[in-house]
This record gives C-alpha cells, sequence and structure tokens, in this order.
C-alpha cells in the first residue's frame, strides 16, 4: 500500500508539472500568434527545441496549415519536424501526403510542391509515398466498382418485385467519388510518378478496368517528368508491354513525350518504332502507336503507312495528318494529295474521307496549291478512280475554280476517254450538269456517238446544248445531231397533223353515209301512201259503179 501511495503521489505530481508545462507553452505560442508575423519562422525554432510537443501543440501545427496566412509556415515547420525528430515521421507524412489531396485549394498547392521538391527524395520515405500513390488508384477502382455494384443491385431488387415498393437503401453517398476528387487524387499520383516512374506500369495495367469518366480525368491530369537520352530508357520499359485495353492512356503518354520539345528525341522515335513492330500482330490498328512521331518519319515510311492510316478514326487520322505537314514537312501537300490517289490496298471511301481531311486545312491547301495538283493527277496514264471526286469537293469549297476547271482539266478527261470508266464517266456528267454554262465546250468536244447517248440519257442538257450549238461555232456532225433531232421532231408534228385530217374526213363520210339512209326510209313510206290513195280510189269508183247500177 505505501508503494501504491509513493506512486500515485509521483503520478500526481507528474501531471502537475505536465499542466503547468502545457499551459505556459500555450502562452508563449498564444503570444506569438498574436505579435509576430505571419511567416516568421521563429514558431518552427520554438517547435524544434521544446522539450515536448504536446497535442495542443501539434494541433497548433495544423491550424497554422489551414491559415491561408500562416499555410507557408505551418507546411515547413511539419516538414523540419519530420526531417529532425523520427518518432513524428510516421504520423507527419500522411497528414502532409493527405493535404496533396486536400480540398482546400491553398493547402494542397503549397503540399505539392513540398512533396514533388522535398518528400520524394527522402530516400526513407519512397516506400510510405509510393504506397500512398498506389492507393489513389485503388480508390478510384473500388470506389466506382461499389457505386456500379449498388446501382446494379437496386435495378435487381426492383425488377424482382416490382410490386414491392420498398428500394434498396441508397449508398451513393458513401461510394461514390466526385469528379473533381478524382482530379486532386490523381494529380498528386502522376507527381509521385514524376519521381518514381514505375508507378506508371501499375496504372497502365488498371486503366482498361476503369469506366470512361475516369479514364477521361487520367489522361487530362496525366503529367510527365521532362525525359533526356538518360532518363527515357526507364519509361520506354514502363510502357513497352502494356496489356491490351491501354492503348489509349499509351498513346496519350506517348504523345506528350514527343511534345515535350521541338522534335522527339531520336530515341523515343526509335523505341516506338520497335513498339509498333512488336504490337503490330497483337494489336488492334497498332499504326496509332507511331502518330505522335509521324513528323520525324522519312516520306517513303510515311506514304508507306498510309493505307493503315487511312483506316483509323478520324480524329486520329486528322492528327496523323496534321503532324506529317507540320514544319518541317514530312511529305508535301500535293505530293500527299497525288500520293492518296496513288494509293492502293484501301477502300474508295476510306481514301474519299482522308481527302477530304486534306481540303478542310484551307489554310494548308490552298486553292492555287489544288489547281496545281488537279493538273499533275490528270497528267497521269490512267485516270485515278477518285479523281472526279475529288475535283467535285474542291470545286464545292473554291467553286471561283469552275471555270478553270473545264477548260483546264476537263479535256483531258475527254482525251482520255472518260466514258470507258463507268464511275467515272458518272462523275464526268455530274459534274458537268451542275456547273453549267462552263461545261458547254468540253461537251461539245465529245465523240457525236457518245454525246447523242449523253443527251438520250440526261435530257436537262438536251435544249441547253441545242441552245449553244446554235450559237457557237461547233463541228458539222454536231450540227446535224441537233438539226437531225429538231428534223425528227417537226415530221412527228406533220404526222400527228395528217392523223388528225385522216380522222377528220371519217368523221363526215360516216355524217354522209347515214342520210341516203333516211331518204330510203321516207320513199318506202312515200310508196305506202300512194298505194294507200289508189286503193281509196278504187274503192269510190266501185261505190259509184255500184250506185249507177241500181238506178238503171
Amino acid at each position: 500500500n505505501e508503494n501504491e501511495n509513493e506512486m500515485k503521489d509521483e503520478n500526481e505530481n507528474d501531471f502537475t508539472q505536465f499542466d503547468s508545462y502545457e499551459l505556459l507553452l500555450k502562452k508563449i505560442m498564444t503570444s506569438m500568434k498574436e505579435k509576430l508575423p505571419p511567416n516568421d519562422k521563429n514558431f518552427t525554432r520554438l517547435i524544434l527545441e521544446i522539450p515536448l510537443i504536446t497535442d495542443w501543440a501539434f494541433n497548433q501545427i495544423l491550424e497554422y496549415c489551414h491559415d491561408p496566412e500562416r499555410v507557408t509556415l505551418g507546411l515547413s515547420t511539419l516538414r523540419d519536424l519530420l526531417i529532425s525528430q523520427p518518432a513524428w515521421r510516421e504520423k507527419i507524412i500522411k497528414i502532409l501526403l493527405n493535404f496533396t489531396i486536400d480540398s482546400e485549394t491553398v493547402i494542397r498547392e503549397r503540399a505539392i510542391p513540398l512533396l514533388a521538391n522535398k518528400l520524394c527524395d527522402l530516400g526513407y520515405l519512397k516506400p510510405t509515398i509510393k504506397q500512398f500513390a498506389l492507393e489513389q488508384i485503388k480508390v478510384a477502382t473500388t470506389k466506382e466498382n461499389s457505386e456500379n455494384q449498388n446501382k446494379n443491385l437496386k435495378t435487381e431488387n426492383q425488377q424482382e418485385d416490382t410490386n414491392n415498393q420498398s428500394e434498396v437503401p441508397s449508398t451513393d453517398a458513401d461510394v461514390s467519388i466526385s469528379d473533381e476528387e478524382l482530379k486532386r487524387r490523381f494529380y498528386s499520383f502522376f507527381v509521385v510518378c514524376s519521381k518514381e516512374q514505375s508507378l506508371l506500369s501499375e496504372l497502365i495495367k488498371a486503366y482498361s478496368s476503369f469506366p470512361p469518366r475516369v479514364k477521361k480525368i487520367i489522361l487530362t491530369q496525366m503529367k510527365l517528368q521532362h525525359q533526356t537520352e538518360q532518363t527515357l530508357p526507364s519509361l520506354i520499359n514502363v510502357i513497352r508491354d502494356f496489356p491490351n485495353g491501354s492503348e489509349a492512356i499509351v498513346l496519350h503518354m506517348l504523345t506528350i513525350l514527343a511534345n515535350q520539345g521541338t522534335q522527339p528525341l531520336p530515341l523515343l522515335v526509335q523505341s516506338i518504332k520497335e513498339i509498333y513492330e512488336q504490337k503490330k500482330s497483337s494489336m488492334t490498328q497498332p499504326i496509332r502507336l507511331l502518330i505522335p512521331v509521324i513528323s520525324s518519319l522519312k516520306e517513303s515510311e510515311f506514304i508507306g503507312f498510309l493505307p493503315q492510316l487511312t483506316q483509323i478514326p478520324q480524329h486520329l487520322l486528322t492528327l496523323a495528318i496534321k503532324n506529317a505537314l507540320k514544319t518541317p514537312a514530312v511529305i508535301e501537300p500535293r505530293s500527299l494529295i497525288v500520293a492518296l490517289h496513288k494509293l492502293s490496298g484501301t477502300t474508295v471511301n476510306s481514301l474519299a474521307e482522308t481527302v477530304q481531311i486534306c481540303l478542310s486545312l484551307q489554310n494548308i491547301f490552298t486553292r492555287e496549291l489544288l489547281a496545281a495538283t488537279l493538273q499533275q493527277l490528270v497528267s497521269f496514264p490512267e485516270i485515278p478512280t477518285l479523281l472526279m471526286w475529288t475535283i467535285m469537293e474542291i470545286l464545292k469549297k473554291h467553286s471561283g475554280l469552275a471555270s478553270w476547271v473545264m477548260s483546264e482539266i476537263m479535256p483531258h478527261l475527254v482525251t482520255k476517254k472518260v466514258w470507258a470508266n463507268k464511275s467515272l464517266w458518272e462523275g464526268f456528267k455530274l459534274c458537268c450538269v451542275k456547273f453549267q454554262p462552263d461545261s458547254h465546250p468540253v461537251l461539245i468536244s465529245l465523240p457525236v456517238r457518245v454525246l447523242k447517248s449523253l443527251i438520250d440519257t440526261t435530257p436537262q442538257l438536251k435544249v441547253k446544248l441545242a441552245e449553244y450549238s446554235s450559237t457557237h461555232k461547233v463541228r458539222k456532225e454536231v450540227l446535224e445531231l441537233f438539226h437531225d433531232d429538231s428534223g425528227k421532231q417537226d415530221k412527228e408534228k406533220e404526222k400527228e397533223k395528217e392523223n388528225g385530217t385522216k380522222n377528220s374526213q371519217k368523221q363526215i363520210e360516216v355524217k354522209t353515209n347515214t342520210k341516203p339512209e333516211n331518204n330510203e326510209d321516207d320513199k318506202i313510206t312515200s310508196n305506202k301512201n300512194e298505194k294507200e290513195k289508189k286503193q281509196i280510189k278504187a274503192e269510190e269508183i266501185s261505190i259509184n259503179n255500184t250506185t249507177d247500177i241500181s238506178g238503171n
């Protein structure tokens, strides 16, 4: 009992001393806060030199961190305390890491540079920092999956018992994660990755499991350390063996790397070519990997890749074309159009879409350049299949070229017997119909047989070309073609007139033949009446004779 009493007395004494110590510490720190400037480092010095940091004192440091005027002083105090006093490291590093994803912008913007420039370089903190970074991936995956499972469970429950109005309690508030929080978490992750590039491999592996909105946020938040010939190999090793489903994030990473300088590093170009060859048989549209470094390819290489490039999505194809035409250009704009018209191994529709993308870049594919390109295309021994479509598209954008096209380009197509190719001929006719009267001279120059077939099947051209022929000097055969056509029309009219006259005569004959029939009937009636009269007269004579006899 005596020992217990002694211990009790000692504990009470200790408590009294601690209470006095903390009371004094509170007075000092409160006074410093009131009287010293917000960034006065004497606060840090006091914390580092006092014999015991009480819970109250530590909370004061955290309050400084959440004070916009003292946040820098508070963070630097935690940093110095972490470095100088190992006993505090585990607690402080967790606090500082969580500050990098804090919802308060001020504290987050101060904590991130501290993490990137100081904490990541401390070897004894690397395991904790790497683990924290990986947790950001897991949190995004876990919360998204939990949210989806909860929604699926609710849907299944409603389908199972539509009569029951009770619902599964919503836990969306507990499991969902906002876009803003995702952005903060992945931003912090990429800050750590700038020092530990190996962490990117974990993100690449997990990428395919993320829902679309998380993938979008990852791509927008991604930051990569500026690479050199010395640092690049380690990052390439991380990227090289990416799994299926992670193509988008890898392509985005390669694009960032390629844009870090005026031209991609030669080592990057070579490495991407190697990855392309490696993935060529297992990846869908592996040509996408080369888009970031297309500006560094040779012209022959680029033309060799064109059949594959025409098959990729339009937004990627547009990017590839722009990259190829950047100064210094891999290929001249005119040569690109020509190469597309000579290309084989792809569909006409794919080629047409590619040409259309080129024509949409009007600051590059100017009116003058397109005119020169058409002249080159019509000089080929054979007319390119896509040529008429290209001409129509050019005239849609540059209608002022119509007269020039009809006088300088279309005659070459007539010389090359454009009508021999059905698809080209259809395009030729459409173009000529649309751009009248500029097309009349080239149409009149067609062989008579072809022209006759054309006007017979295209009525809208017939009258216009006849008018043109009557006012311009044209071949005799063409004049006869339209003259014969007019003669036929006149003969048809005369024939119709003749037929009309004959019909009138027939009607007259019918009327004439009808009158004799009526006269005959009248004649029969008249004869009958005469007979009746004679009979009456005979009867009268007979009566008279009878009278005479009676009298005698």
